[in-house]
């Protein structure tokens, strides 16, 4: 298939009329991404089966084959590269988590921008995009929650990365005056980022929601809680995606410090990846992106200890993504707040 579309794109690239040219290239990405979803979906689904059960001598060997093969192909897609790459020394950087939310149309070639789009847009990214109209959802009832009494609203974000769905909030909601949200990472850079991104959209909305801007690490939350007191009382505390990467005994103890921060019918909603992911090992193989993926018996158990707290988790209509919802006081589940095809309820215990 690279052959063939490097083919074509030598032929289309000699066209010299520009609305022509980029007609032409729309027909081979379309006609191209149906046969490569097609043939990559079926080897997925193969490779998912087939080295599930390996013993970790024999997923090295098979991944050093894997890489030596595939790898000059699937590193042209640059968002496998930075995948693979890790500039700031692990997977799902801000930077990443930007280049899902944005344009998925991107490489060097023809080839380069389909294999790019497929792997923009397996179900596990789907997820991970799912994450940001999901919170979107719960933001915005905590706000309408609060709207009838004008209560301020504390909002904070733990490994915030591009805070997309903050942007999308000022966007939806300018005129939260009453709404204060903090982010939270441990990447300086992506805290710039996401300020410049925030500080653009307010001057454009004049929005008067509030962005308070954190660079701590989970290290200082967990060993140096008492840093964190000055956040006390948030009515919605989130965390998509940082647990991926935490151990059992760590998500446990971060959960109880990040409870004790909530206000009395706060809410503490986590994301992890489901462990039913069928691109696992592609991802594995593909980029050696290792995830801590968990079941939601798993999730649930990482609350035991807090007998006061309502626990319930969700899932999303990919099957790939979990939430992991921690509410302090009596107030009930209200009905879902976001499209029905965003997240259902999964699992729980009140």
């Amino acid at each position: 298939m690279k052959q063939k579309l490097d083919a074509e794109e030598s032929g289309i690239r000699s066209e010299r009329d520009e609305e022509h040219r980029m007609l032409l290239e729309a027909e081979s990405l379309h006609h191209g991404e149906g046969l490569l979803t097609e043939a990559l979906d079926r080897f997925i689904l193969r490779m998912d089966k087939m080295v599930r059960h390996f013993t970790p001598q024999e997923h090295r060997i098979h991944r050093d084959y894997f890489q030596k093969h595939l790898h000059p192909f699937l590193l042209l897609s640059p968002f496998v590269k930075r995948a693979y790459s890790k500039p700031l020394g692990y997977p799902g950087d801000y930077e990443m988590m930007r280049m899902l939310y944005e344009d998925h149309d991107q490489g060097e070639t023809l080839f380069a921008r389909l294999i790019n789009r497929y792997c923009s847009q397996l179900s596990v990214a789907r997820s991970v995009m799912g994450r940001v109209p999901y919170m979107l959802g719960k933001t915005n009832r905590i706000l309408g929650r609060a709207s009838g009494n004008r209560e301020t609203v504390s909002i904070m974000s733990i490994g915030s990365g591009p805070a997309k769905e903050v942007q999308e909030l000022i966007r939806s909601n300018p005129k939260g005056d009453r709404c204060h949200l903090t982010m939270i990472d441990t990447e300086w850079e992506a805290l710039q980022y996401c300020r410049a991104k925030i500080d653009v959209l307010k001057g454009v909305t004049r929005s008067r929601i509030q962005v308070g801007y954190v660079n701590k690490s989970i290290h200082q939350l967990v060993h140096h809680p008492h840093t964190f007191d000055l956040f006390a009382g948030q009515d919605l505390i989130y965390v998509m995606g940082l647990f991926d990467y935490l151990p059992f005994h760590i998500s446990k103890h971060l959960i109880q410090r990040l409870y004790r921060l909530l206000s009395e019918e706060g809410d503490l909603i986590i994301g992890n990846l489901d462990a039913s992911n069928e691109a696992r090992y592609f991802m594995e193989y593909g980029a050696e992106w290792y995830v801590l993926y968990r079941t939601p018996q798993e999730l649930i158990q990482m609350v035991e200890g807090i007998s006061s707290a309502q626990v319930f988790v969700e899932t999303d209509e990919e099957g790939t993504q979990l939430y992991l919802t921690v509410r302090k006081g009596k107030r009930p589940k209200e009905s879902l707040s976001y499209p029905p095809e965003v997240a259902t309820v999964f699992y729980g215990k009140q």
